[in-house]
């Protein structure tokens, strides 16, 4: 668990409690101490799409269980 009392530590917190992986934190944190905020940036929207399929795959379901509770109450 990172230290969250710095800079640096809340910056990988955040990304933890995001769901980043090591690698992904790593090579975040390398870009940052190189200031290639560009490329920070890219990392961090192809992360949220990620995170985005996996929440409209679960509303997915989500609708599939709420069409057969419907189907029930007929």
């Amino acid at each position: 668990m990172a230290d969250a009392t710095d800079p640096i530590g809340k910056i990988i917190q955040t990304l933890e409690d995001s769901g980043c992986s090591p690698e992904f934190i790593a090579e975040f944190l390398k870009d940052f101490h190189q200031e290639k905020t560009a490329n920070q940036r890219k990392l961090l929207l192809k992360h949220k799409e990620v995170l985005k399929k996996e929440v409209h795959g679960q509303q997915k379901r989500i609708d599939c269980l709420d069409y057969l509770i419907y189907k029930l109450k007929l």
